[in-house]
């Protein structure tokens, strides 16, 4: 019995000891003019709504690329407030590379973002329990709110409005929350911007619990046979 009690702590212990590590998702793993709308990018299914149409077809979810401007290459569609490379003056450039947009007119060749706004959704494979982001560009000329917003089972949990209006070309800002149980972020932009990284900290899942359930089974088959 005694022995039979040890294991079962063990394993216990085992579980407990199983934790999450955040994951960051900054679209470097994918190509300036990848499309992106249905794409799994670690853990996270990317899509978008009420973006508006170009030719008759809905506009994609797009990457950017923000190392451009200034002294570098010129940015794609002539979008030079994309850049993070030439920032407004006092604040620190990020260099943040691709960033996440809703393409103008889904010209792959000459990637552009559309100043009609949509929401970007992330639906996640997990629930998580924290959120971060870094936005460029958002609220430069929007003459309406721009929020983060999570959902859990489709369900509203939070809202998260940020300091997005009446800024100047280039802005880079981050928003952040904690403490919410959630499985999707959608950011709802009023006009142009782009995403360059989220990050969000996954429900720790015991990844031994096949192990305990198998040692529970087993322990009780012993428990069985030791009583016939």
């Amino acid at each position: 019995m005694n022995k039979i009690i040890s294991t079962v702590l063990t394993m216990a212990a085992l579980l407990a000891s199983t934790t999450a590590s955040a994951v960051l998702i900054d679209f470097e793993g994918q190509m300036p003019g990848d499309v992106v709308t249905g794409l799994t990018i670690d853990g996270a299914t990317f899509s978008v709504t009420d973006q508006g149409t170009t030719g008759g077809n809905p506009r994609d979810l797009m990457i950017f690329n923000s190392n451009c401007g200034g002294m570098l290459t010129a940015c794609t569609g002539g979008d030079a407030d994309l850049s993070t490379t030439t920032v407004p003056m006092g604040v620190d450039p990020i260099t943040a590379g691709n960033i996440l947009i809703i393409s103008q007119d889904n010209n792959a060749m000459n990637p552009n973002d559309s100043s009609a706004g949509g929401t970007i959704s992330m639906k996640l494979n997990t629930q998580a329990t924290a959120f971060s982001a870094v936005t460029v560009d958002v609220g430069d000329s929007d003459v309406g709110p721009n929020f983060f917003e999570a959902f859990l089972n489709d369900v509203s949990v939070g809202l998260f409005l940020f300091l997005a209006i009446g800024q100047s070309d280039n802005n880079v800002q981050q928003v952040g929350f904690s403490d919410i149980l959630f499985d999707e972020i959608r950011l709802t932009l009023a006009g142009s911007g782009g995403l360059a990284s989220v990050d969000f900290t996954p429900v720790p899942l015991p990844a031994a619990l096949p192990l305990f359930m198998a040692g529970l089974l087993g322990l009780f088959g012993l428990r069985r046979k030791s009583l016939a």
